[in-house]
């Protein structure tokens, strides 16, 4: 009886040990964004751009699992600006960001596809900024640094025991105003949607 006591914590913890089963992937992806920016009148935006990175995931028990990326993301942005008498000046800007997304994902169920939902945040910084209306390296007038919550649904799907394809699509709402010129009076956060592909490998 004694030495039954003794074995229990043991199978307690070979238990524990099964259901929290850690798994750590690999990966690539890419895929294209699409944003829009609005201030209270002042000024109006829209981007269209890339993502290429390499991703991350960690499964700290089932159904979560810890997500990272580290993105390249060169983006087109036409800015229209709107002074008080209602002229209005538009610019062309090429922008390119490092960004950094990290999430929660919550598998929804395991079928020939594993689709899941996903929350977090994504940390970014300017790289550069070019504008091609008036040619000029001048970005004083952009936030150096960028912060998102995001929102998103995805899925992924087996190839073999050690790949999977994923697909996921991710709404993201700006918390920092991404001009930094308080001179042009205006205070847009974008608002963006991505839609990511990529293919990943199981470390263990």
């Amino acid at each position: 009886m004694c030495r039954s006591f003794r074995l229990l914590p043991l199978l307690l913890l070979l238990g524990v040990c099964a259901v929290r089963a850690q798994i750590l992937t690999v990966g690539l992806n890419a895929g294209k964004s699409f944003a829009a920016e609005r201030s209270l009148g002042d000024a109006l935006g829209e981007t269209e751009g890339w993502t290429i990175g390499a991703t991350s995931d960690f499964t700290l028990f089932e159904p979560l699992t810890a997500h990272a990326e580290i993105n390249y993301t060169p983006t087109t942005r036409q800015v229209t600006l709107r002074s008080s008498n209602g002229l209005e000046t538009v610019n062309n800007y090429d922008i390119d960001y490092l960004q950094i997304p990290i999430a929660i994902k919550v598998e929804l169920g395991s079928f020939l596809i594993h689709p899941y939902i996903t929350g977090g945040t994504t940390l970014g910084a300017l790289l550069s900024a070019t504008n091609t209306s008036v040619p000029s390296n001048d970005t004083t007038e952009f936030s150096p640094l960028t912060a998102s919550l995001d929102l998103g649904v995805g899925a992924w799907l087996p190839l073999g025991e050690k790949w999977r394809l994923n697909a996921e699509a991710r709404y993201s709402f700006g918390l920092v105003d991404f001009v930094d010129d308080v001179s042009a009076g205006s205070t847009p956060r974008p608002q963006t949607l991505t839609v990511l592909g990529g293919i990943s490998y199981v470390i263990f």
